[in-house]
Formats: C-alpha cells, structure tokens, sequence
C-alpha cells in the first residue's frame, strides 16, 4: 500500500513520490445496504 508507514514503514511507505495513501482494488463485491442486491464492481489497475 504506497503512502502506508505501517505496511512499508519510511523505507518503502513512498511518501517521497506521493503525499496520500494510494490503494486500487480491482474487483469490489458487496451486497447493496439499501436494495440488498449483490454489487460487483470492475475496474483495470490505473498503473
């Protein structure tokens, strides 16, 4: 997780590139908390 001290610590957190957390998930699945229909999300990685 690029930005993330705990995961990559200062060494590999990024924070020199990047001055936010940057997190992708390509694939999102969950059930809709209003309808209650199953939500299935797609979207390619930006990099």
């Amino acid at each position: 997780i690029l930005g993330c001290d705990l995961y990559g610590g200062l060494l590999l957190s990024g924070t020199e590139h990047t001055p936010r957390l940057m997190l992708h998930a390509c694939e999102l699945h969950f059930i809709h908390p209003v309808s209650e229909q199953p939500m299935d999300i797609y979207l390619p990685s930006p990099f």
